[in-house]
C-alpha cells in the first residue's frame, strides 16, 4: 500500500492478487459453517473488535473494529466459501467516514490475519 493510497482510498481487500502477501485471502483448516462461527469467537475476544452478525449457513462474518484514539468504527466484511478441504475467507474492510483511512483499513485486515494465524495454511 503506498502513501496516495491511504490519502485516496478508504477501503482494503483480501484479494488473490494483492501484492501484499498479508492481504491474500485467509485459508482456515474447517468447513465453511465451522469457520464462520470459529472466526467470530476469535474475533469477538480481540480488543475493539466487534461481531455484528455472523451466518454460519450463508458463509458470511460481519464485524466492526473502533480505533482507539478518535472511535471512528470500521466495517469488516468476511466471506466463507469452501475451498478443497477447508474455507478460503475474502473480504473488505471498510471506514464509514473520510475519503482516506491512513492505511487503517489495511491494518484491520493484518490484525484479523494474525487473530487466525494458526488456522491460516
Amino acid at each position: 500500500m503506498g502513501l496516495l493510497d491511504g490519502l485516496t482510498r478508504n477501503w482494503a481487500d483480501l484479494a488473490a492478487d494483492a501484492p501484499d502477501p498479508l492481504l491474500r485471502p485467509i485459508r482456515v483448516a474447517r468447513p465453511p459453517a465451522d469457520a464462520v462461527a470459529w472466526a467470530a469467537e476469535v474475533m469477538a475476544r480481540q480488543p475493539r473488535w466487534t461481531v455484528v452478525a455472523a451466518d454460519p449457513r450463508g458463509g458470511t462474518l460481519h464485524l466492526t473494529h473502533k480505533t482507539l484514539v478518535w472511535r471512528f468504527i470500521d466495517d469488516i466484511r468476511l466471506t466463507f466459501a469452501a475451498d478443497g478441504t477447508g474455507t478460503l475467507v475474502t473480504g473488505q474492510s471498510r471506514s464509514r467516514v473520510g475519503k482516506g483511512d491512513f492505511g487503517k483499513n489495511w491494518r484491520n485486515l493484518r490484525e484479523l490475519r494474525a487473530a487466525l494465524a494458526p488456522q491460516d495454511r
